[in-house]
């Protein structure tokens, strides 16, 4: 996927920010799910894996308030998410037991100042 955005913000009719972001990124996703019946119970599970990667993301920050131009240059960072699902109950319903897990990890590439 790729995609751009160039923007100009503004506060009490004066520039306050432009905005540059954009670049290339690619997603993956995986998920399963099964069941085991024993009797009047059943034991479902499932999980997640999903991954999205920032191939070329940047993302730039100029800020002009009544002063010289400040701002940052920022890469833009992958992430990963894992999920994880149990469920038991039995056939009256009465008794559901869930248990649920999701843990995500992002790093960042590069932050430095214009």
């Amino acid at each position: 996927m790729r995609g751009h955005s160039g923007e100009i913000t503004f506060a009490t009719s004066r520039v306050t920010a432009h905005v540059d972001a954009g670049g290339r990124q690619r997603t993956f996703g995986l998920f399963g799910q099964d069941s085991i019946i024993a009797g009047k119970w059943t034991l479902a599970f499932g999980g997640r894996f999903d991954r999205w990667t920032a191939l070329s993301e940047v993302s730039r920050n100029s800020v002009k308030l009544d002063g010289p131009l400040t701002g940052t240059h920022q890469l833009m960072h992958s992430r990963v998410s894992v999920a994880f699902l149990l469920r038991l109950h039995d056939s009256s319903k009465y008794f559901v037991l869930l248990a649920d897990s999701c843990r995500e990890h992002s790093a960042l590439i590069s932050n430095s100042n214009l």
